[in-house]
């Protein structure tokens, strides 16, 4: 509820030419937000609606989206053929939850070894066909914040095919 009142007042706060914003940090309910409004969302834990979402950029901080979630994104954007450069991620502090992640990714339909996405938390990524010309690449970064904690991040992004 207060996402939505917030972007009601942003809507009637800002002029036509404001948008898109660069980013919107909201809570969880990406129904809410169009593409038009923001070029990068910016959300917590597991927001609903993420599989089917046509923001173009969303990155999940405290990611709790559970493998189902990851599955059905992988096979949404196999099957509705999203724009080049959508580009989806998802952070966590819990290096579980990215293996968790990451073994879902390998065992989806059409999961293949992508060594040239290789990073220093995994020697590979995974890309999947989407059509002639594009590809979904998932692969996984690894930092440190500011207070030292290590922060993992799945990455879900659809590139031209090379």
């Amino acid at each position: 509820m207060r996402t939505a009142s917030l972007v009601v007042d942003l809507q009637k706060a800002l002029t036509a030419d404001s948008f898109p914003l660069e980013s919107l940090e909201i809570d969880s309910t990406l129904a809410l937000v169009s593409s038009a409004e923001a070029k990068t969302v910016i959300t917590t834990r597991s927001p609903q609606g993420i599989q089917t979402s046509d923001i173009h950029r969303i990155y999940i901080k405290y990611c709790t989206i559970d493998w189902l979630a990851v599955m059905d994104l992988i096979r949404n954007w196999q099957n509705s053929d999203p724009e080049i450069g959508r580009h989806y991620s998802m952070e966590t502090e819990s290096v579980d939850l990215v293996m968790n992640y990451i073994s879902v990714v390998r065992q989806s339909p059409g999961a293949q070894i992508n060594k040239r996405l290789a990073s220093g938390i995994s020697p590979y990524g995974f890309t999947f066909p989407i059509n002639q010309e594009k590809v979904l690449n998932v692969f996984l970064d690894r930092f440190k914040k500011e207070n030292g904690m290590e922060e993992y991040v799945i990455h879900f992004k659809i590139d031209p095919v090379s």
